[in-house]
């Protein structure tokens, strides 16, 4: 279930949801934790006072044995505390990886797809894709925090009692710190929120240079040097946000603690005077004096490290509740969906990309009917692809009508659009798994008899002689893989969209891999396969388009000419001269 709002409430409610017996434990022992600085100021005071007592035969040695144990004990167990600490932090962190992360991908699913093609939104989601561990440490920082203000007033609390005055200086000397602190945990995330763009981008040309995928042409056109100038000059630019953030942090941090060791000095003096005064024996002034020093490196580095970070988290936890509130696709609906569609019906829609100002389409109209074969043709840039995107629901944002069986289109919800189409992209995804898997995928319910009624369908027979096994892995990222080429990649792809019983059937350029005879010859075997089902599909590369019923050829946005392959040869106008042009391509 993802959250309304994001807040440290919201990190404190995850982490004990996640793992409620290990935070228990947390709390226990940050408890412990607080109430230890005043048991050791007490316990060492009594200790001192009866080692002196003992001198002088006032007391016996018991009395001084038992203070000194107890202060043993106490010291033993903040040793023992960070070997738990740390096998906590492991379990907690393991388990919220999983809900949170399940929360975050719950939300990607539903994400409108506009903010995918949005550069801030890129960097936002760089920004938090590590939420698991930024939860818990947010929690961490807060429980931190506490015990380090616990502490200081325990040690506030003791010297109260001797000194109100004195008392008084040690949470004065708070306040400058805490300005500071703040201060420093904004800075600290205005310099990560720049880091994170230079990192994406150092991290772009680190893929290049060491990924598979450019391997090919990283070789060919020893483009190497190049690359790796671009990387480094974003590495440095990156390098050089991170040590001005911690220079500015350590700055903040060695501010508060001039600060905070003139005022410890001034506090010992006044603890002195209360000694000389005889408000305290020399067991609590000799054990106070101890506490007072420790609190140099307590306020100084750890209270505004604490609040400093505290901030910093803070600013994270914004930029959390800002990808949770990120613009969603409409997902309740019909389960069931649309089972057939009858008419796609587009009237004047007119539509241009967000952040732009030119239109792609241009008051474009057409009829697609159930049962026809329908292409779409035309230059690049023309909007061919773009209708797809608006017919899958993609984009809403355009001007016009388009309907679906009468419906308009923005009344489906996404899950419902979902239902009626089954795609396959020019920019397929390669799942490096099983042959099998990768047809399953495209319809997870489907059985081992359908999966291989569409391997006979689209004649994969071969290609399961080559790897040997239907269940043996694609590609190289398991042991054991094999790599395949870019038709067969493009065959599987084929599958696991003939597998998804969706009423419409889109090809957006899939075969884009292929010579133009194998991809008519391929377009050849779609056309027997969807011989009773709607189909659409884009290409530039005319070969395959005799087989639609009806063409569409895009231009500038608007429908310019249509129908069958043999008329719009007859008319003699676009459509003709690009077939015309490429003609010599399929002849065999």
């Amino acid at each position: 279930m993802k959250p309304k709002k994001v807040n440290e409430f919201t990190c404190i409610k995850l982490c004990f949801s996640a793992a409620p017996m290990a935070m228990s434990f947390t709390v226990i022992n940050m408890i412990i934790l607080i109430v230890s600085p005043l048991i050791k100021i007490y316990a060492t005071a009594a200790f001192i006072n009866a080692s002196i007592r003992l001198l002088t035969g006032e007391v016996s040695t018991a009395e001084v044995i038992a203070p000194i144990v107890l202060v043993v004990v106490v010291e033993g167990y903040s040793y023992l505390e960070r070997s738990f600490h740390n096998i906590i932090t492991i379990r907690v962190v393991a388990k919220l990886r999983v809900k949170y992360g399940m929360m975050r991908l719950e939300k990607m699913e539903t994400l409108a797809y506009h903010n995918i093609e949005n550069p801030e939104i890129l960097d936002l989601l760089k920004r938090t894709e590590n939420d698991g561990e930024i939860i818990f440490t947010i929690y961490q920082a807060i429980l931190n925090a506490v015990e380090i203000v616990a502490r200081i007033m325990s040690v506030f609390f003791a010297i109260m009692t001797t000194s109100v005055i004195t008392g008084i200086l040690v949470m004065a000397v708070s306040l400058p710190l805490i300005r500071i602190a703040v201060k420093a945990g904004e800075k600290k995330y205005d310099m990560e929120k720049e880091e994170a763009i230079y990192k994406r981008y150092y991290e772009y040309f680190y893929g290049l240079l060491t990924g598979r995928d450019s391997v090919e042409e990283r070789t060919l056109f020893q483009y190497g040097p190049f690359v790796e100038k671009r990387m480094l000059k974003f590495y440095e630019m990156f390098r050089k946000k991170s040590i001005a953030a911690c220079i500015q942090r350590n700055a903040n941090v060695e501010g508060g603690s001039i600060l905070t060791s003139l005022l410890t000095i001034l506090i010992a003096s006044m603890l002195l005077v209360s000694l000389f005064n005889h408000n305290m024996t020399i067991g609590l002034f000799l054990s106070l004096f101890a506490a007072v020093m420790s609190l140099t490196e307590t306020m100084s580095w750890g209270f505004s490290g604490a609040i400093s970070e505290i901030t910093n988290n803070h600013q994270k936890l914004k930029d959390i509740d800002a990808f949770f509130k990120l613009p969603e696709e409409k997902l309740s609906g019909n389960a069931v969906g649309v089972t057939a569609v009858r008419t796609i019906e587009f009237r004047n829609v007119w539509f241009k990309y967000p952040n732009t100002e030119n239109y792609i389409l241009k008051g474009l109209s057409m009829t697609l009917s159930s049962g026809y074969h329908f292409a779409f043709v035309g230059k690049n840039g023309a909007g061919k692809s773009t209708i797809i995107k608006l017919l899958t629901g993609l984009y809403r944002e355009y001007e016009g009508e388009i309907l679906i069986n009468g419906k308009e289109l923005k009344e489906y919800s996404i899950v419902e659009l979902r239902k009626i189409y089954a795609i396959v992209y020019q920019d397929f995804a390669k799942y490096q798994v099983s042959m099998y898997d990768n047809i399953s995928f495209g319809n997870p319910e489907c059985s081992k008899e359908q999966v291989d009624e569409v391997i006979k369908t689209c004649r994969l027979e071969n290609l399961i002689q080559k790897i040997g096994d239907v269940k043996r892995p694609l590609g190289k990222i398991s042991e054991g893989g094999i790599e395949i080429s870019g038709g067969e990649w493009q065959r599987i792809a084929l599958a696991r969209a003939f597998i998804k019983k969706n009423a419409v059937l889109i090809l957006d350029e899939p075969t884009s891999a292929l010579d133009p005879v194998m991809e008519n010859k391929l377009y050849e075997e779609f056309g027997r396969i969807c011989e009773a089902r709607t189909t659409i599909f884009i290409s530039h590369r005319l070969g395959s388009t005799k087989l639609a019923d009806v063409i569409f050829v895009i231009d500038d946005g608007k429908i310019r000419e249509f129908g069958s392959h043999d008329e719009l040869m007859q008319n003699r106008d676009f459509y003709a001269n690009m077939y015309n042009s490429q003609k010599r391509w399929y002849e065999s």
